[in-house]
């Protein structure tokens, strides 16, 4: 099985700790990278960085127990949805692990195994799904990237659930395109419905003399050939931006009027005049589960020849692809027919779409019910809610008929003082 999971694309940052980042192509790249397995960093609610507070494993007091290790003893988790749709927690500070009340035990389940129309989905505590913002993720890896980190403390980098729409699940960037831990733009063509009017949308740039965080937008309404392209200050939220500071917020377009408007996350949470928000790399559409217009998004050029069967980047084709052809792709998007729009709705970090980095596996190429299997060769870490315990987890069992997933964990329990 061909699989290029982050770590593989990013494994110098954690053989060579902080000296990783000074080969990246200037201070951009290092503000999108994840962090260098200190426990320093993890990202926020866009999938950026924010500090984790938590210390380095050599403030560990000497005498706790047990010590900041994944155990070598694996342990297998069943969860079985009892309903439709249904949701399961599992707390893995428990000795041994095991299923708790989601409610219940609000503060201290882990991860969550869930069903929602039709898809299959891990969460982490982290504040889509659960109280807790210390729950997250990492992965996909294959079991020789996964032997290589011992100690969730050298974790390159956390990942949050987040909230999103169709630039979430077809995102307007490829990374590590070009092997510098780069944002590249992928010259993708989205049609954004925003309840009164349709507009093309396609993102050109996002470094500007060296920095990130710059989104050039490409947006124009459709049917008609008059476009314009906004320079949207989207630097907010970079690498260890905590993420209560109130200056980490979007950058909110409203496309009506072609501007950026002057709102912080607060203000934008009650204001229907924008349509789309930028921070960093991430981006939000206002409705569903974003804000409270009524914005939904839909992609009408996939830019598929950038991507292999595995749906992973080809440099050669990014490195083709010309202004003028996607100038070109833009202006050929003249019809919104046969798109399906989507409004933004919680997104798990852990992949789920059935593909080669998914925790399971989906083969529809036979009539009928798709297959569904586990992916054991796929593995993810997680970090508990209370964020100082972690877990190398894959999917060894998945049976879609009888709703039941039995997960195998590596587990770093949480430090405790010796007696």
């Amino acid at each position: 099985m061909k699989m290029s999971s982050w770590f593989s694309r990013g494994v110098s940052l954690v053989l060579v700790g902080a000296s990783a980042l000074v080969g990246c192509e200037g201070p951009s790249a290092a503000d999108d990278a994840a962090s260098l397995g200190d426990g320093a960093t993890t990202l926020d609610d866009a999938g950026l960085a924010v500090d984790a507070g938590l210390a380095d494993d050599a403030s560990v007091d000497a005498g706790s127990r047990p010590p900041p290790r994944f155990s070598d003893d694996e342990v297998f988790v069943t969860t079985t949805l009892e309903s439709a749709p249904g949701r399961a927690c599992v707390d893995i500070d428990l000795e041994p692990p095991g299923v708790v009340d989601c409610e219940a035990s609000a503060e201290d389940w882990d991860y969550m195994f869930e069903a929602v129309d039709g898809e299959w989905m891990l969460w982490t505590n982290s504040g889509v799904r659960g109280p807790s913002t210390r729950g997250a993720s990492f992965g996909p890896m294959s079991l020789a990237e996964r032997s290589m980190i011992q100690s969730g403390r050298r974790v390159p980098g956390w990942f949050v659930d987040t909230i999103g729409g169709i630039f979430t699940t077809a995102p307007w960037h490829g990374y590590d395109v070009h092997g510098t831990h780069d944002i590249t733009p992928n010259y993708r063509v989205y049609v954004v419905d925003t309840g009164g009017a349709r507009f093309r949308v396609q993102v050109t740039t996002y470094y500007r003399d060296g920095e990130s965080g710059w989104v050039t937008v490409r947006f124009g309404r459709l049917g008609e050939t008059d476009y314009e392209e906004l320079v949207v200050d989207a630097r907010a939220g970079g690498f260890g931006a905590p993420a209560d500071d109130p200056r980490n917020h979007y950058a909110y377009l409203d496309l009506e009027a072609g501007a950026v408007l002057d709102l912080d996350d607060a203000a934008a949470a009650t204001n229907t005049a924008w349509d789309l928000g930028f921070k960093r790399y991430g981006t939000i559409s206002n409705g569903g589960a974003s804000g409270p217009g009524a914005v939904s998004g839909a992609l009408a050029n996939a830019q598929s020849a950038l991507y292999d069967a595995d749906g992973l980047p080809i440099r050669a084709a990014f490195d083709a692809m010309t202004p003028a052809q996607a100038l070109d792709d833009f202006l050929a998007v003249t019809s919104a027919d046969g798109l399906r729009f989507e409004v933004d709705r919680p997104r798990p970090y852990i992949i789920h779409d059935g593909g080669v980095q998914s925790f399971f596996g989906l083969d529809d190429a036979t009539p009928g019910e798709p297959s569904y299997f586990a992916r054991p060769d796929v593995w993810w870490a997680i970090r508990g809610s209370r964020g100082d315990s972690y877990a190398w987890l894959h999917a060894t069992e998945f049976d879609v008929a009888a709703r039941s997933l039995t997960l195998g964990l590596h587990i770093q329990a949480r430090p405790t003082a010796a007696p």
